[in-house]
């Protein structure tokens, strides 16, 4: 299993190979399904939104159209991890 992810550095949008931007598609994103969960970046873990992300890396598999992207953030005051 060879992976290679690419961290986001918090300036320049970090781009997957199916053309998903991040931070810009964190206006679209649904965590679990829902509509209403706001989330963003925010470095130190303490924002304004319901998830408060503070780390995203990305993988894009060339093999096929596949990308895994991890975004850890920080919900209620306790740390998880979002896959996308």
């Amino acid at each position: 299993m060879s992976q290679a992810y690419t961290k986001y550095n918090g300036k320049i949008a970090l781009k997957t190979k199916l053309d998903v931007k991040y931070l810009k598609n964190f206006a679209r994103a649904k965590v679990n399904g829902s509509t209403s969960a706001s989330i963003g970046w925010a470095p130190s873990g303490k924002g304004k939104y319901d998830y408060n992300v503070v780390a995203i890396y990305n993988d894009d598999d060339f093999a096929g159209a596949k990308h895994i992207t991890y975004a850890f953030a920080f919900h209620d005051g306790q740390p998880v991890a979002l896959v996308d």
